[in-house]
């Protein structure tokens, strides 16, 4: 019969010898943990002893389990069972994870990100953005800081990534400036809700901001384009609320984020509508607007992430928002809708790090639907285009983890 030597932890029985350890053959016991080995199964055995991995190792009287746990020295002894003799032991034992589900907390272009690693019960956590876009053109830089607090512990991946934060979040580019108060409350690693209210304003710069009186006009690259001499300075508030779900089982990820948006601008006297240059749609002053980004990703380990990403974008427009109203509402913006592939890689991931998940992010998208970017301004051929890097830290933590 072959023997098995484990290691144990000799914190446990001070003061014992190697020798007091050694398991006696007749009665299968071993002597100073009280565990009966005899004719139970390896697997059995392996399972009172509460460490955290194992690995296998060859060794001359048999094979040899070395378990590692919290304390630093461990003594070897050993067990018999009838089962080592009968079925084969891999030089290692594979590593076995449960499906990881989880949400990601990044804006909707990021990469997705997985919480595997223990979970502080208090932080301050960033995250930054920069995207340059083309067909729209664009450039904008997205800055995320807010204050996070674990709403109960849990070791189950369904609920081990909860939590409710609240924050501020800047956004910035050449045309427009914009500080948001941000709250989210995640109940579950797969569901996230959010609320923002955001103050702002737009420069009079790149032709913004542009509006119009009736929902039926035209808001094509050429028409703003022609229209330069009509962009002006205004500023306002936004109310944005929405939700993320999120599940990822083994390297396959599926996500969908809704956002209803509700502007309120200085407009000129006259106008209730305007072109919001981040959706790339007529929008209706203090009325609502729904975007929503699905994904379906690949997730692989060394840091790439490759998937399509779907996005539709709907203004809900009113027959009051045309002037003069005929009864006839064609001509509005419509819904839109575009689809491609999107593409992220991970440098490396240090949790806890002040700079961590460098991330350089490809997005190309076809237009399926578009008032102007389907062949009548743009050809449909050109696709939008987003380059972006992300980074993300802990700028504070306090270091109670679950």
């Amino acid at each position: 019969m072959a023997r098995l030597p484990i290691a144990v932890p000799m914190s446990r029985h001070p003061g014992r010898g190697m020798g007091e350890r050694q398991e006696d053959l007749q009665t299968g016991r071993v002597r100073g943990i009280g565990l009966s080995a005899q004719r139970r199964p390896l697997m059995g055995i392996l399972g009172r002893f509460k460490h955290k991995s194992i690995g296998v190792e060859a060794h001359p009287s048999g094979t040899q389990l070395i378990c590692c746990g919290d304390e630093s020295r461990s003594a070897i002894v050993s067990i018999a069972s009838h089962d080592v003799t009968k079925t084969p032991i891999p030089r290692r034992l594979p590593r076995v994870r449960a499906p990881i589900l989880a949400l990601a907390t990044l804006c909707t272009i990021s990469a997705p990100a997985f919480a595997e690693e223990p979970v502080p019960e208090d932080r301050i956590v960033y995250r930054n953005l920069t995207v340059a876009r083309l067909n729209p053109l664009g450039l904008l830089e997205f800055l995320d800081v807010g204050y996070q607090h674990r709403l109960f512990a849990s070791k189950n991946p369904l609920f081990k990534d909860n939590f409710a934060s609240l924050g501020a979040r800047l956004l910035l580019s050449p045309a427009f400036a914009r500080m948001a108060a941000v709250l989210r409350v995640q109940p579950l690693s797969i569901m996230q809700f959010f609320a923002e209210y955001e103050l702002g304003g737009h420069f009079g710069t790149f032709n913004f901001l542009q509006s119009f009186p009736t929902a039926n006009a035209d808001y094509s690259d050429t028409a703003i384009d022609n229209r330069s001499d009509q962009g002006y300075a205004t500023t306002g508030s936004q109310i944005a609320v929405g939700g993320k779900l999120q599940v990822k089982v083994g390297p396959i990820a599926a996500r969908s984020t809704a956002r209803f948006v509700r502007p309120d601008y200085d407009l000129e006297d006259g106008d209730q509508l305007f072109y919001d240059v981040t959706y790339d749609i007529l929008m209706p002053d203090r009325g609502w607007t729904m975007n929503k980004d699905t994904d379906v990703l690949y997730v692989s380990d060394f840091g790439l992430v490759a998937g399509l990403r779907w996005t539709m974008t709907k203004a809900f427009i009113k027959p009051s928002h045309f002037v003069p109203y005929s009864g006839d509402t064609e001509g509005g913006p419509g819904t839109q809708h575009r689809l491609g592939p999107f593409f992220a890689y991970q440098f490396y991931d240090k949790p806890g790090a002040a700079f961590n998940k460098p991330t350089a992010l490809l997005i190309v998208n076809w237009w399926l639907q578009h008032q102007y970017r389907t062949g009548q301004d743009v050809s449909q051929a050109f696709p939008m285009i987003i380059l972006g890097f992300i980074f993300s830290g802990d700028l504070w933590s306090s270091g109670k983890k679950s």
